[in-house]
Order: structure tokens, then sequence, then C-alpha cells
């Protein structure tokens, strides 16, 4: 349960860099579906598959809120290319 909760928030935090919110409702129903998969291939009980969907979409949420929240609060930094501040000065300018 501890990876799964590791690993849906590092996988939120992806999302919240470099998509839109609404790529966890996606996210969230494949991941469930997986979990019922393995869940039902292992016997595991009801309410241990739903615990585990309960985590995976929680920690989705919480790495995606997280990373757009780092994101907002780095002034220059848009996830995708790194930083966005012009360069300053004059590079690659002959001056002959």
């Amino acid at each position: 349960m501890i990876m799964l909760a590791i690993c849906s928030a590092l996988l939120g935090s992806l999302f919240g860099i470099w998509y839109r919110v609404i790529v966890l409702v996606p996210a969230t129903l494949i991941g469930a579906s997986v979990l019922v998969g393995t869940a039902a291939a292992a016997g595991a009980g009801l309410s241990r598959t739903l615990a585990s969907i309960a985590v995976l979409s929680l920690m989705l949420q919480a790495g995606y809120v997280c990373a757009t929240v780092i994101r907002a609060l780095a002034p220059g930094w848009n996830g995708r290319s790194g930083l966005t501040a012009p360069i300053v000065g004059n590079r690659g300018t002959r001056t002959h």
C-alpha cells in the first residue's frame, strides 16, 4: 500500500507539471481498473480493493496539487522547458 501511495503521488506530480486537471479522471479510472484486476487475480477482499482505489485517487490528487502549487510559486518556471526568463546580455551576437 505504501508503494502504491508513493508511485501515485509521483505520477500525480508529473501530471501536475505537464497536464491539466482533467487528466486525473482517466488516470484514476485506468488505475482503478488495474487495481481491480490485480485484486481479483490475487483473491483480495472488497475492502482492501476499495482502500487501494482510495489511496490511488487521493495520492494522485495530492501529487497533482503539490506540483501545481510549486509550479505556481516558482517564478519563471513552466515545468516543460525549464526557466522561461529571457537570457540577459548579448550572447551569440557578434560585435565587429
